[in-house]
């Protein structure tokens, strides 16, 4: 129950915190990735490229995979490798800034190792010994030893193909837009 708790409280640290008035006028350039919910335009959470923003609405840049594009060409349609669509500001519900993506291999170690010592401490405990190399709680904490170091390498491993990104709110009309000439 303290664990549950713990984490909770952990989690409630990293949410995000509402922009002050010194986080208005977010200029984001036209290469940085944005999250936008419409109802109006059926978009929830769909990321884009912010492209241009012209009066009261925004531009959104959509990079179209290769065969995708090769499957429009065979059609008699654009082989363009960027379509855009526009939206306005007042139908935008909210939009995010990507504040950058990262792995969590850190993360995944310290999750392996609790994860490995718990199960090793489980199997060791329950396993069949009679005393006759240990006793059960000493054959726990061999369990514990061997499953943590083993999750430690497992987790290592598998928090490293974990990537998540975080996102900053941001207030539709305070964004600004820069062309940085890609």
């Amino acid at each position: 129950m303290a664990f549950m708790m713990l984490v909770q409280m952990l989690l409630l640290l990293q949410a995000p915190t509402p922009l002050s008035s010194a986080d208005r006028n977010i200029c984001i350039t036209d290469n940085d990735r944005v999250r936008v919910t419409s109802h109006q335009c059926d978009l929830r959470q769909q990321v884009r490229t912010l492209s241009a923003i012209l009066g009261d609405t925004l531009q959104f840049a959509i990079h179209i995979p290769r065969h995708i594009r090769s499957w429009r060409q065979r059609h008699g349609g654009s082989s363009a490798a960027v379509d855009s669509f526009r939206i306005s500001r007042d139908a935008i519900e909210c939009l995010e800034l990507s504040l950058g993506r990262q792995r969590h291999p850190g993360m995944g170690t310290i999750a392996g190792f609790l994860v490995g010592a718990g199960a090793g401490a489980a199997l060791g405990y329950w396993s069949d010994s009679d005393g006759y190399m240990f006793s059960k709680g000493a054959a726990a904490g061999l369990g514990a030893l061997l499953g943590g170091v083993s999750g430690l390498f497992v987790g290592a491993v598998v928090g490293s193909f974990v990537e998540t990104e975080e996102w900053q709110p941001v207030l539709v009309w305070d964004v600004t837009c820069q062309q940085t000439g890609r």
